[in-house]
């Protein structure tokens, strides 16, 4: 005797004792009734029903990793000092619940990385507050999680670094400190999982420091970012503009989309040129949505200073560089 799996009419699967030898056809005898509806079938499903069966499988799981969007988002605008125990514990429910998202979804798997992250960083920053609460599986939980922000932020860190974005931001000082700490407790609440005492748990709560110290970094830093993009921003607007008929060949498209300046295209409004500190003719639409998140030069990469005493200092590199001469050299 052989066991085999046979799709129902009704959806569900079903286990059929076969003959060996004999045709592929399901042996029903008592089983002829499927036991979790009760409706009777005859034959597995067609390859159209099984594939109808499992689109309709996929975006109702779709629906279901997705009914609680509405309400993370109002949860991880709460500040962290107003965040409620009961806030609190229905974040780390939710995070749960998307963690146990299935492997098969690769279209949503990205949107639910990102939220994840979010619902993490937003524990992370109430964390200190709820230590005495938390039972072990949710300070393990907890810590977990902020190693993986903090590790986050440091690669991110590192990309920015090689592709001139954002390199006046420090990098979060946690990597022999505050995260070697917040690694060892994750790690003596993995190792004394069942043995732990509640003399243990009291002396865990002494890393609540270092959550603390965590969160205050962690918004001095998002403060600065924040601070330093709105003022490139502000300085776009007092950048010099540049007359079209003023502007060589080679300067008539943006350095980032490429669209010729004047030209009014379906999808948006026409480019005006203006000069960056570098010397750099960039539309300033496409310059503004640039320095949001950049601090660079979209053409040269030059670290772009928009203040007075940045401005003469860039003018005066570019100045030395106009006075470059090869033949002093070889």
């Amino acid at each position: 005797m052989s066991c085999q799996s046979y799709w129902i009419l009704c959806g569900h699967i079903t286990r059929e004792i076969i003959r060996e030898g004999s045709t592929q056809q399901p042996f029903a005898e008592e089983a002829a009734i499927c036991e979790f509806c009760k409706s009777g079938y005859t034959q597995p499903l067609s390859q159209s029903q099984r594939m109808q069966q499992r689109t309709d499988f996929v975006q109702m799981t779709v629906s279901f990793f997705s009914s609680t969007l509405e309400e993370e988002r109002a949860l991880r605008a709460i500040p962290a000092d107003r965040v409620s125990l009961t806030q609190f514990k229905r974040m780390l429910d939710i995070l749960r619940h998307l963690d146990q998202a299935p492997e098969y979804l690769p279209s949503i798997e990205p949107e639910l990385s990102s939220r994840m992250w979010s619902l993490g960083y937003a524990l992370a920053r109430s964390a200190p507050r709820f230590l005495l609460e938390m039972d072990l599986p949710t300070l393990w939980y907890q810590a977990q999680y902020t190693l993986d922000i903090v590790a986050e932020h440091s690669r991110q860190y590192r990309l920015d670094r090689l592709s001139g974005i954002n390199t006046e931001r420090p990098v979060l000082p946690l990597e022999t400190s505050l995260l070697s700490q917040i690694r060892y407790l994750k790690g003596y609440l993995q190792d004394n999982w069942e043995n732990i005492s509640q003399k243990d748990r009291l002396n865990i709560l002494e890393f609540s420091t270092y959550f603390l110290a965590w969160r205050e970094e962690m918004e001095k830093y998002e403060l600065q970012g924040q601070t330093s993009s709105r003022e490139r921003l502000d300085a776009v607007s007092s950048l010099p503009k540049v007359s079209l008929e003023n502007l060589d060949d080679d300067d008539r498209n943006c350095a980032i989309c490429k669209d010729e300046f004047g030209v009014v295209f379906q999808d948006k409004k026409s480019e005006h040129p203006v000069r960056t500190p570098c010397g750099h003719v960039i539309g300033s639409e496409c310059l503004t949505i640039w320095l949001s998140n950049h601090n660079t030069c979209p053409s040269c990469r030059a670290i772009l200073d928009f203040s007075q005493d940045g401005e003469e200092a860039m003018s005066g590199e570019l100045q030395h560089l106009d006075n470059y001469d090869e033949s002093d050299y070889f």
